[in-house]
C-alpha cells in the first residue's frame, strides 16, 4: 500500500515539475515557482528514500526467513541425532542384560565349551589325513604327466608324416589322371603329334594344379595408377563372359604395343570359358559358343604369355578398373608372381580433357574423332582405338 503511494506521489511530483518547467520556459521564473520546484523535487527525493528503505526492509526480512529456516533444519538435524543417540543407549542397555544372562550360564557353557574343543581337535586330524593323500595323488599325477609327452610327440610326428605323405600321394594320382584324361582326349581328337602331346599336357597339368592350389597371399587388387604418358606404352584390353572379375570369365584379350606413337606389335588370343557364353555378350561382341569350341581354356602358360607383352611396360586401358580386376584375380588364381603395374586410365583423362562428347564411352569417343578400327567390343580393336585416344588425350596435355 505504502510503496504504491509513494509511486503516486512521484508520478504526481514529476508531472507537476514537467509542467512548472514549460511555464518558466514561457513567462520566466518567480519566486514562487521556484518553490514550487524545490517543493516537488523534495516529494520526489523522499519518496525514492523511502522506496529504497522499504526496499532494504524487505531483503532483510527476506534474509531473516531465510536464516529461521535453516535454524529450523539445523533444529531436525539435532532432534534426529538426539533420538539416534537415545536408541544406541536403549540398545546397549539391551546388549548388557543379555550378557548378565549370559554369564548367569557360564557354568553350562563351559561344559559344552570342551565339547566343541574337542570336535575341533577331531576334524584337524580328518583334515591332515586328507591333505596327505591330496598330496600322494599330485606326485602320481605329475608322474604320468612326465611320461605323456613323448608319447605325444611322438604320435604327432607320426601324424604329420602320414599327412605329407597323403598329400604327396593324392597330389600324384591327380597328376596321373590328369594326363590320362588329357592324353585320352587328344589320341581322340589326332589335334597333334606325340611331342607336342607331351608339353602341352604339362602345361595343362600345371595350370590344373595351380587353380587347385591353396593360396597363401589375400588377392591384391592394387596398383599404380599415373596421370602423365609419353608415346612408349602397352594398351590391354579383355573381352569377358560377364562384368564380375571374380565369377566371370576371360574369353579373349588383345594387346598392342606402341612405340613413339607408332604401333610396333599387336598380339590377341581367344580361350574357351568353363560356362557358356551368354546372349548378350554374344550379341555385344559377336563372340559365339561355337566360335569358342575348339579354342584353348585359359591356363598357367598364356597368362604368363600374356605377362610377358605386358611386364615393365607403362599399361593403357579404358576403364582401367575393369580390365585389372580381371588380369589380377587371374594371376593370382595361378600363382604368378609380378610387380605392381603402372596403369594409365583413358576414362579418367577423357573426362577431364574431352567436354566435345556427350559421354566418354569409348565407341562415342572412336565415332566423334573418327578413331575407327573396326568393330566395338572386340578385343584387339579395342586396343587399337584406345591407343589411338591415348595418343590424341597426350597431345592434349601438352
Amino acid at each position: 500500500m505504502k510503496k504504491g503511494l509513494y509511486w503516486g506521489f512521484i508520478v504526481f511530483s514529476a508531472f507537476m515539475l514537467i509542467g512548472g518547467i514549460s511555464i518558466i520556459i514561457e513567462n520566466g521564473l518567480g519566486v514562487v515557482d521556484l518553490l514550487l520546484l524545490i517543493f516537488f523535487i523534495s516529494i520526489i527525493i523522499f519518496c525514492l528514500f523511502k522506496l529504497n528503505k522499504h526496499k532494504k526492509q524487505k531483503h532483510q526480512l527476506e534474509d531473516n526467513n531465510s536464516n529461521l529456516n535453516n535454524f529450523q533444519v539445523e533444529n531436525d538435524k539435532l532432534k534426529k541425532q538426539l533420538d539416534s543417540i537415545k536408541k544406541e543407549l536403549d540398545d546397549k542397555n539391551n546388549s548388557l542384560e543379555i550378557e548378565k544372562s549370559k554369564l548367569r550360564n557360564a557354568d553350562n557353557t563351559e561344559s559344552k565349551l570342551y565339547e566343541f574343543r574337542n570336535e575341533n581337535n577331531n576334524l584337524k586330524k580328518e583334515l591332515n589325513d586328507v591333505k596327505k593323500e591330496l598330496k600322494k595323488k599330485s606326485k602320481d599325477l605329475e608322474n604320468e604327466k612326465s611320461k605323456q609327452p613323448k608319447v605325444i610327440v611322438e604320435e604327432k610326428i607320426v601324424e604329420t608324416e602320414s599327412k605329407k605323405m597323403q598329400k604327396n600321394i593324392d597330389m600324384l594320382n591327380m597328376k596321373l589322371k590328369l594326363k590320362e584324361d588329357y592324353i585320352q582326349e587328344l589320341e581322340e581328337n589326332q589335334i597333334i603329334n606325340k611331342s607336342q602331346n607331351q608339353e602341352i599336357s604339362e602345361e595343362v597339368i600345371t595350370s590344373k594344379i595351380a587353380e587347385n592350389t591353396i593360396h597363401e597371399k589375400p588377392l591384391d587388387l592394387n596398383y599404380t595408377k599415373i596421370k602423365k604418358l609419353t608415346k612408349d606404352f602397352v594398351v590391354l584390353d579383355f573381352e569377358t563372359t560377364g562384368l564380375k572379375y571374380d565369377i566371370n570369365e576371360i574369353i579373349q584379350y588383345g594387346i598392342v604395343e606402341f612405340k613413339d606413337g607408332i604401333i610396333v606389335n599387336e598380339h590377341t588370343q581367344y580361350f574357351k570359358p568353363d560356362k557358356p557364353v551368354g546372349k548378350t555378350v554374344m550379341r555385344k561382341t559377336g563372340i559365339t559358343n561355337e566360335f569358342l569350341e575348339n579354342k584353348p581354356k585359359l591356363s598357367i602358360y598364356h597368362l604368363k604369355e600374356l605377362l610377358s607383352y605386358i611386364e615393365q611396360k607403362t599399361i593403357v586401358a579404358h576403364n582401367a578398373p575393369f580390365d585389372m580386376k580381371f588380369l589380377l584375380k587371374n594371376l593370382h588364381d595361378f600363382n604368378i608372381n609380378h610387380e605392381k603395374f603402372r596403369v594409365f586410365d583413358t576414362l579418367t583423362s577423357s573426362r577431364k580433357l574431352i567436354n566435345e562428347t556427350p559421354n566418354h564411352k569409348l565407341e562415342t569417343l572412336k565415332n566423334y574423332f573418327e578413331l575407327d578400327e573396326g568393330d566395338s567390343h572386340q578385343a584387339l580393336n579395342d586396343a587399337r582405338t584406345t591407343g589411338k585416344l591415348a595418343l590424341l588425350l597426350l597431345s592434349r596435355m601438352d
